[in-house]
């Protein structure tokens, strides 16, 4: 690989990797502009360690191929139905109003129709690498502008298939386009349903075997295995590599082996993300960027406000508040990886779509919007923050409840004291959508400062737990104190809902606290905390952790189940 080994190349990009990302922590920048700057730094248009020859694209491609598998992996096909509305309904109006705007102008620029059009798909379609890791940072996947977000990006990931068959036709006779594209899908339709129903039927067997060796690095190639393997398949079918490891992630989260893959795949992906993200550096040439900077910055202009007034007038359109609207349209408003594909594949000589110096030129447009990306994002949550305070109505000490409409497949969390606080957590960490209501108001605009969901109510009246979405939610956990409140709330979730699981704490396994229904879990804390200070005892022993496990489980299996004879009968409707 030129004057660089492959030990010399890792060693170099991981240093500076390092160096950078340690800084833009340092300074509370987004890690991301540290890989974008560690890029620029090494490679062929910075000091020259790294040869543009000798960039490592498929290392960065595999970081493409992980994000997808695991944004498949969280998205459950009951999730995905779940916000169906957004995905092909927001996501695709944005699409072909992105497409539509991008194609006025091209030919107002004089390009002809075909070649426009080309430019229209490249330039309508955002970073999904960049958009979820930046969402992953700021915490705010779970809030409405991070699931607006990911609706949108999944919308535009199964895009890319029928865009990438549809490009070479339009070369070719017009008259056989209509053909190609049906041809085109039915194909992609019979190789996603093959991958969907075969894998239902193979993969929990395997995975089920694999795990019974009890050996992790088995688990571990499998796991790779899988995400590679779906993403090669449909790669040499013709089809996306990003969305034979979408279905990949699809099919392991129907399984009970979904967080186990989950651990196993997320240092993959942050490595190979990261390798993309300074991929993206190398390629920016400072030198062409000074000879075209009126250009580059024209046409980054151009796209950033297009993106941004589409994705704006949709999300008011769909009724999202101003500041989620705001942000959503600038978070969004940047070009993607997918430009580069479908520009290089336009420009190819057999093909030849789109002159290659104007690809060139896309191309180092589309990446210059990317790398603006983490400050858009930040620049959107300032301009939201503002918003929001702007049209915080005071009354009776209370503050305007938040939108809460889209909200769908949920955990609803009562309370956010310190254990409310930890349940969020570990929800934002794993990628759930959650809600919290409380009614402290300090305590609120907080935790809405932070990023935290959360709305000023109360959770034992009807009209709180509707604007919840609790005939949407998943569950509801109750992490108040109050046994009062704990009893009054689960009656009114029971009102609401009769077989929706609530899980709830509670001082003592003893206490006559009402049981509503059959889908209550009670946590005694006394019961809880006798557990952990005997197995912390048992670990001072030199008892083993799994032995301890068994344990707790053993005990709260023989335990918990006496709890049921000691709650007091129903009470609805009482």
């Amino acid at each position: 690989m030129g004057m660089l080994g492959e030990l010399d190349l890792v060693v170099l990009l991981l240093t500076a990797s390092v160096c950078m990302v340690a800084i833009f922590r340092y300074l509370r920048l987004s890690p991301v502009l540290g890989y974008l700057v560690a890029g620029l730094a090494i490679g062929p248009y910075g000091i020259g360690f790294i040869k543009y020859d000798e960039i490592p694209q498929h290392l960065a491609d595999f970081g493409v191929i992980f994000l997808l598998f695991m944004i498949g992996l969280e998205m459950t096909l009951d999730r995905l139905a779940s916000i169906r509305k957004h995905v092909f309904g927001f996501g695709l109006l944005q699409i072909l109003f992105s497409v539509t705007a991008f194609t006025g102008v091209g030919l107002l620029l004089k390009y002809d129709f075909i070649e426009s059009l080309v430019i229209g798909f490249g330039l309508s379609m955002s970073s999904s690498a960049i958009v979820l890791q930046v969402l992953q940072e700021s915490g705010k996947q779970s809030t409405q502008t991070g699931r607006l977000s990911l609706a949108t990006l999944i919308m535009q990931d199964f895009a890319v298939v029928p865009l990438l068959v549809v490009v070479p036709l339009l070369s070719g006779d017009s008259h056989h386009l209509i053909g190609g594209i049906m041809l085109s899908l039915i194909k992609v339709v019979a190789v996603l349903f093959a991958i969907l129903v075969l894998g239902r039927i193979i993969l929990r067997p395997i995975f089920r075997l694999i795990w019974s060796t009890t050996n992790e690095e088995l688990f571990v190639a499998t796991t790779l295995l899988l995400a590679l393997g779906s993403a090669l398949i449909t790669e040499r079918l013709g089809l996306s590599m990003a969305l034979g490891a979408f279905a990949a992630g699809l099919l392991v989260a129907e399984t009970e082996y979904q967080h186990q893959v989950e651990a196993e795949i997320t240092p993959f992906k942050g490595l190979f993300l990261g390798l993309f993200f300074m991929t993206m550096g190398m390629k920016i040439d400072w030198h062409y960027l000074l000879e075209h900077a009126s250009v580059i910055a024209l046409w980054v202009s151009i796209i950033i406000v297009i993106k941004a007034a589409i994705l704006y007038g949709l999300c008011k359109a769909f009724r999202f508040p101003s500041g989620v609207s705001l942000h959503t349209a600038l978070l969004l408003s940047q070009g993607g990886e997918f430009a580069f594909v479908l520009l290089t594949l336009a420009a190819q000589d057999k093909i030849g779509i789109i002159d290659p110096k104007i690809a060139d030129l896309l191309m180092m447009i589309v990446t210059t919007s990317m790398a603006l990306t983490p400050l858009l994002a930040m620049l959107g949550a300032w301009l939201a923050e503002k918003i929001e305070k702007g049209n915080m109505v005071e009354a009776e000490g209370f503050n305007r409840p938040i939108d809460l409409s889209d909200l769908r497949n949920h955990v609803i969390v009562v309370g956010f004291g310190q254990a409310g606080q930890m349940v969020a957590q570990v929800l934002r960490e794993e990628g759930i959508a959650y809600v919290v209501v409380d009614n402290e108001a300090t305590l609120i605009a907080e935790a809405r400062h932070a990023g935290i969901p959360i709305y000023h109510g109360d959770a034992t009246r009807r009209g709180t737990l509707e604007h919840l979405q609790i005939n949407h939610a998943q569950s509801v956990v109750v992490t108040v104190h109050n046994d009062l409140a704990i009893q009054n709330t689960i009656v009114a979730v029971r009102r609401s809902s009769k077989d929706l699981p609530v899980i709830a704490r509670t001082k003592e396994w003893f206490e006559t606290l009402g049981q509503v229904g059959e889908a209550v879990f009670m946590i005694p804390e006394s019961f809880e905390m006798g557990l952990q200070l005997a197995g912390s005892l048992l670990k001072y022993r030199g008892f083993y952790a799994h032995e301890i496990e068994r344990m707790k489980t053993t005990f709260r299996a023989n335990h918990y189940a006496k709890t049921k004879d000691l709650f007091i009968k129903d009470t609805v409707g009482e």
